[in-house]
């Protein structure tokens, strides 16, 4: 088991899946240095003093850069990030969002070098039934699926670049009526209140027989059918077969929990020496520096009808 520090101060920025494996970007600020640590099994034992502290998320490239992270030292003065990284992060996400409506040299260099590579069109189901289409460069599709926390996916087809690709998301939400995105609240539910595997197998496979048909008929060229399905690895471990809602939100107090799993940005953890499993969003401690080691934690009681 990776243990934290103790009595070190530190802040979790983020998260980063490699070969199916979360490391938590955490800036050490004795050192002034990230690093990328194994998240699986990590400690997580730490308290936050008041007032709440933050530094800036900082900056993730995209284009050539796109596996580099850029740290920063700022403290945002509202918010997650400082206003440079926040505009750095917005203008490729705009200029990237709409690059298929718009003409191509109007277009940026990097966003031009980011679409100009083969696209997957993907199909992905949650854990509570609610169903997306979604976009990934076709080397980045088992991260992107991971980073989203779906259970179950199905990549339709395979796009020349990420234009085309574009277009056909758009198609598939107008004609299909299929969303692009699933807020984390219904991710979260997915969790607590999974719906049987079965049946969200089930709802993926009658969606994906839509798009699958309704592609078959265009009259565009640039893409051919993949239609290969994905299984998300981490839902298989035991820890999320029965997992309670954590009653308190990570950005305040003490905490003394074991991160067990990790499903897109929601962790499993146990806590101290308790049997049962928590779910919570590792996004409420993103940013907040935290001081690690054993402190006292409040006691609570759990009542599985109220969460």
């Amino acid at each position: 088991m990776r243990q934290a520090d103790s009595n070190k101060v530190e802040s979790i920025l983020g998260i980063t899946w490699d070969e199916g494996v979360p490391y938590g970007r955490i800036l050490n600020f004795s050192t002034d240095t990230v690093q990328e640590i194994n998240l699986t099994n990590y400690q997580l034992s730490y308290r936050i003093s008041e007032p709440v502290s933050r530094i800036c998320l900082g900056y993730h490239p995209m284009g050539e850069k796109e596996q580099e992270y850029s740290a920063c030292s700022k403290n945002p003065e509202k918010g997650r990030k400082c206003e440079p990284c926040i505009r750095s992060d917005q203008i490729f996400a705009a200029g990237l969002h709409h690059a298929h409506t718009r003409e191509r040299g109007s277009l940026s260099a990097e966003i031009l070098d980011h679409l100009q590579k083969p696209n997957y069109l993907y199909i992905a189901v949650f854990g509570d039934g609610s169903i997306k289409v979604g976009t990934s460069t076709a080397r980045r599709i088992q991260t992107r699926l991971l980073e989203q926390g779906a259970f179950f996916a199905s990549i339709i087809c395979e796009t020349v670049d990420g234009f085309l690709v574009r277009t056909l998301e758009d198609m598939v939400t107008s004609e299909i009526g299929l969303v692009q995105a699933i807020s984390t609240k219904r991710k979260m539910k997915g969790i607590l209140h999974p719906v049987p595997q079965n049946e969200i197998q089930e709802i993926l496979k009658k969606e994906c027989k839509k798009v699958e048909n309704f592609i078959g008929n265009l009259a565009l060229e640039g893409h051919s059918m993949v239609l290969d399905n994905w299984e998300n690895p981490v839902i298989k471990s035991s820890c999320w077969e029965r997992v309670l809602k954590y009653p308190k939100n990570l950005s305040s107090g003490a905490h003394d929990l074991t991160l067990v799993s990790i499903c897109g940005r929601i962790g499993a953890f146990q806590r101290g020496d308790e049997v049962e499993f928590y779910a919570a969003d590792l996004d409420e401690i993103f940013g907040i520096i935290i001081e690690s080691g054993n402190f006292p934690t409040e006691d609570f009681t759990i009542q599985g009808q109220l969460f």
